[in-house]
């Protein structure tokens, strides 16, 4: 065999393992973009805890992962003292029920002064 055929047809697979390898890391997903990303998705960073907490009160109690550990959805990242917010929910629900205190006074006023304007009406009549 001439070497010259020979080099050409070993440059020929070469090329086509090469495009070969190619296809298969593009569709396996496993090419550096993508690795880099699952990786990024996955780490915690003190901006994303900083803005997950800026609405919310209270005494930290529990810091169950730190800056850069890897976390997936549902995992408990901090734990905070829920003395506040208990706090706040009873001092509603009081309100709620001096609130519902007020309206049933309130129909049972209207249901006297109904029942006072249908004698004012019978007596009237007489």
């Amino acid at each position: 065999m001439d070497p010259k055929k020979k080099a050409k047809r070993v440059g020929i697979a070469f090329i086509v393992l090469f495009i070969v390898a190619g296809i298969v890391l593009m569709y396996t997903g496993n090419d550096a973009v993508v690795l880099a990303t699952r990786q990024k998705e996955g780490i915690l960073t003190a901006e994303q805890v900083k803005i997950a907490f800026d609405s919310v009160g209270g005494r930290l109690v529990r810091e169950a992962v730190q800056e850069g550990d890897e976390v997936k959805a549902g995992d408990i990242i901090m734990e905070i003292d829920p003395t506040d917010n208990a706090l706040a929910l009873a001092r509603v629900e009081a309100q709620l029920a001096q609130i519902e205190a007020q309206i049933a006074g309130s129909r049972a006023s209207m249901g006297i002064s109904m029942q006072q304007v249908g004698t004012n009406e019978t007596q009237s009549f007489r």
